[in-house]
């Protein structure tokens, strides 16, 4: 049972990570972390969509190349229509908090960004009254 335990969060995880990359280009791309960004929640909706699509369809070839590799046999995702809306919950969950959690990183940067520089202007400021 482990072995099958590890290969589904294994392959969840590796199949998210493979497809990080598209979904921070796509939320710095049409961010809805601003008063304006209400207008890309649905263009966000059908980057989950498409996300929760690719992401199970990897899901499934993943497993069924990894399970006879690990000699746990031929491997049964089920019937493809009704694994989709399965897995559409659970990359909800994950697509809300990777744009959630690069938003919160992006402001903290900013503002260590603006921090900086303000410490900068004020010994600069020091320097000149000087």
């Amino acid at each position: 049972m482990l072995p099958v335990f590890v290969d589904h969060v294994a392959t969840g995880a590796w199949m998210t990570a493979l497809l990080f990359p598209l979904i921070a280009r796509f939320a710095r791309r049409y961010p809805i972390d601003r008063p304006s960004g209400i207008q890309y929640l649905p263009l966000h909706l059908c980057a989950l969509i498409g996300y929760s699509a690719v992401h199970t369809s990897l899901l499934w070839a993943a497993r069924s190349l990894l399970y006879p590799l690990l000699g746990l046999g031929r491997y049964d995702y089920g019937i493809m229509s009704v694994r989709f809306p399965m897995e559409f919950s659970i990359d909800c969950i994950v697509y809300s908090v990777i744009v959630s959690v690069l938003y919160l990183l992006d402001h903290h940067v900013r503002a260590a960004q603006l921090e900086g520089k303000l410490a900068h202007a004020q010994l600069e400021n020091l320097r000149l009254q000087l």
